[in-house]
């Protein structure tokens, strides 16, 4: 082969590399996009139900505010 074949040949094995580079980049790129989403609406369920929970707990303290002190009373007398 002359030292041109010899170029070309280079210059389209380096294309095709970063070619198959760049393939393997974007699927990868594209998992984590996925991922990221899905994280991210496992967060937010979290954080709701967090917000719900806290919500509920204040409702229910506000109407029935002798609760604490019962259950302070029964720590203390061991009868948990």
């Amino acid at each position: 082969m002359t030292d041109v074949q010899w170029i070309c040949v280079t210059i389209l094995v380096a294309f095709l590399f970063a070619g198959s580079a760049w393939i393997i980049w974007a699927v990868w790129h594209a998992s984590r996009e996925k991922d990221t989403e899905a994280d991210s609406t496992a967060e937010k369920t979290a954080d709701d139900l967090v917000v719900d929970v806290t919500q509920r707990m204040a409702s229910a303290q506000a109407a029935a505010p002798a609760d604490d002190a019962a259950l302070q009373a029964r720590l203390k007398a061991g009868t948990l």
